[in-house]
């Protein structure tokens, strides 16, 4: 019965809701505030970095049914906005002279609201812009203020703002012919290149006409953009003057100067701009009760169906395969990347006319294995399945190919303690057997997800896993790098596995794990990760995730992010992309100015 009255209250209920606000709501520390007018505050900061609170004038806000918290900023400088600590709802702006934009914070929750979840199954986001995460918001939490950090650390130097219109909306994404998300007017919401027929946006396709003219939108900036001249064959550091050590014939590590690095194959310094996933699949369940979400399915589909690939296969043709894994290299070279992160496609990572350093994932798994490295570590079939799998790679040749720079063993396990002996026998054996199935390539460890060390997250795995592997990996899913280091006492190189930000203006429901306002903004705020990543002299590289957006109705596990390049109809994403090509650009100038540890 109550979660009846919720969705009658969630259906009628108006979309907008201020949340008022006056100079006795706000505090501020490193900044002085002012009110000019009602429902507007500005910020000055008074040094490098300011943190200025909104609190709720009611002692907290009900967001029960809300999407997200809107308003608008302009100034200079970057900006994190978050929703009473919650980690997940925040949002990056990065502010230009003169720049104006409408934030959207969105209220992450544990579960979608009531009568979403059951509208929309496995899918993580919902029309309307709600979004679902593991660690997210829960329906009876008081979210008391919004907190905005102005400037700080890789934020770089805080600057004046202006916010203004700060409120509520319970959705706030074009629906189409539907009054609300619990409209069954909303169905079918997904046309027949997999895409959101709910919203219209720059470079939509919506006929064949449209996929070769994006096609030769694409020739023509390839053309214009062939990548740097100045790099080595890997992507190294070849420009004149630029110093060049020993080659090895494969990826190796060294400081030099005060900051680590890679060192390709010939010798040159190497900084890695990656991306993961290229050529991956891109499938969604199209069976049950989510047969209604579609508007048509390609012929011969089944329980699943792959949209990307069944686009490709229009715009390239029978051959799209090799053509697009051709491709691939040729838009790593244009957009300024030189590495293929975890995940891709064999077809893209292994063809050998063109190539493109590359990583691969190793898997292992036996019946009954355990996430849980305290509890696996211990199991006689640990080090037969890391030996076969590891064996499986080798055998295709990896281990004598200059191109494959190094393995990621594992992704994100779950359960690490302080306990140093399950490190210790977990980080040797990979160690011993990485050496006996490819004794020449990195082990780059197993790509902890403590997104925010070294704040929080336990030290002693990371302490050991810097004894054993060539480079310590993090998926690190925040705003700026530049915090990421080893713990004290221990030197050690450092890698991205992962990071992404998305946004709500291109047909997807979700933004991913970090959102911003809309590509523009994506755009910015990778160049403002980038740069601190650059910045940090621990770290030899940072691989985005990932190389398409996923697709709109969600893959295994929901997840239905607004995270590519490329779009599920292989356009490009060009404000991320031109961002890729501003760092790439002056990848080396910018690591060499870091700041010597």
């Amino acid at each position: 019965m109550l979660g009846k009255l919720f969705l009658a209250a969630f259906a009628s209920t108006t979309r907008a809701v201020p949340l008022p606000f006056d100079l006795a709501d706000a505090t501020a520390d490193g900044a002085t505030i002012s009110s000019p007018r009602a429902g507007v505050l500005n910020i000055q900061p008074t040094g490098n970095t300011a943190i200025v609170r909104v609190k709720a004038r009611e002692g907290s806000w009900n967001l029960d049914s809300a999407a997200a918290v809107l308003f608008n900023i302009s100034g200079q400088g970057a900006v994190v906005a978050t929703l009473d600590g919650l980690i997940w709802s925040d949002l990056a702006v990065s502010l230009g002279a003169g720049s104006v934009v409408s934030a959207r914070v969105p209220v992450m929750r544990k579960e979608l609201q009531v009568g979403l979840a059951d509208r929309f199954p496995a899918m993580l986001g919902a029309p309307g812009g709600s979004m679902e995460i593991w660690t997210g918001h829960a329906g009876t939490d008081a979210i008391k203020e919004l907190t905005l950090q102005l400037g700080g650390g890789g934020l770089g130097k805080a600057g004046f703002v202006e916010i203004s219109g700060l409120r509520s909306l319970d959705w706030d994404r074009p629906l189409g012919p539907a009054s609300s998300p619990l409209s069954d007017d909303i169905y079918p919401f997904v046309d027949g290149y997999g895409q959101s027929s709910l919203d219209n946006w720059p470079r939509k396709v919506l006929n064949s006409g449209d996929l070769a003219l994006r096609k030769a939108e694409e020739d023509e900036d390839l053309s214009a953009n062939p990548g740097p001249m100045m790099w080595s064959r890997f992507g190294g550091d070849a420009r004149s003057g630029a110093q060049q050590l020993t080659g090895t014939g494969h990826f190796r590590t060294e400081k030099v100067a005060g900051r680590w690095w890679l060192v390709d194959p010939d010798g040159y310094l190497f900084w890695s701009h990656g991306i993961t996933g290229v050529g991956s699949p891109v499938e969604t369940d199209v069976s049950g009760d989510r047969a209604k979400f579609f508007a048509s399915l390609p012929s011969g589909s089944g329980k699943s169906v792959d949209f990307a690939a069944n686009n490709e296969k229009l715009k390239y043709g029978d051959n799209h395969v090799n053509t697009t894994a051709a491709l691939a290299h040729k838009r790593l070279r244009s957009w300024h990347m030189n590495t293929i992160g975890n995940w891709a496609n064999e077809a893209v990572t292994l063809q050998t006319e063109v190539r493109t350093p590359y990583v691969v994932p190793v898997s292992y798994w036996w019946k009954g294995k355990s996430s849980n490295p305290t509890v696996f570590v211990n199991d006689p079939n640990f080090r037969p399945a890391v030996r076969k799998k590891l064996e499986d790679w080798a055998a295709k040749g990896i281990g004598s190919d200059p191109y494959f720079l190094g393995a990621f063993v594992d992704n994100e396990l779950h359960g690490w303690n302080e306990n140093q002996t399950v490190a210790e026998i977990y980080f040797s054996t990979i160690r011993e057997e990485m050496n006996r199935a490819l004794p020449s390539k990195l082990y780059l460890g197993c790509r902890f997800d403590f997104h925010f060390w070294p704040e929080q997250g336990p030290k002693t795995p990371v302490r050991i896993a810097a004894k054993y592997a060539d480079v310590v990996s993090f998926n690190h899913y925040r705003y700026t790098a530049e915090q990421l280091s080893p713990p004290s006492g221990v030197d050690v190189p450092i890698i991205i596995g992962e990071f992404h930000f998305g946004a709500l203006d291109r047909g997807l429901f979700h933004t991913g794990l970090r959102s911003v306002a809309d590509q523009s903004q994506r755009g910015a705020v990778y160049e403002l990760f980038m740069s601190s990543a650059l910045s940090n002299p621990y770290l030899v590289g940072a691989h985005w995730f990932q190389w398409r957006d996923m697709a709109v109705t969600g893959r295994n596990g929901g997840m239905n992010y607004q995270i590519g390049f490329l779009d599920t109809v292989d356009t490009p994403h060009y404000e991320t992309i031109t961002a890729a090509r501003a760092i790439g650009a002056s990848l080396y100038d910018t690591a060499f100015t870091a700041a010597w540890v």
